[in-house]
């Protein structure tokens, strides 16, 4: 067990962020993924600003009632 790559090597972004930015054919699967996985966050933000379906409006406190009357 000496030398040689190791086995359980964490990705690093910064090397993935390199490797996006190379011209040329570098990886058009990983700005597959990327775009991919842009997409579902973005629906994930969406989804959880929506209100829910059928939801009603809160209802006006006292207050406000009598102020505009």
């Amino acid at each position: 067990m000496s030398g040689g790559a190791p086995r359980n090597r964490q990705p690093d972004p910064a090397e993935d962020a390199e490797n996006l930015l190379l011209p040329g054919d570098a990886s058009p699967g990983r700005w597959l993924d990327l775009g991919f996985r842009l997409i579902i966050l973005g629906l994930a933000v969406l989804w959880l600003l929506m209100p829910a379906a059928g939801a009603t409006p809160p209802a006006p406190d006292g207050k406000a009632i009598a102020t505009t009357r």
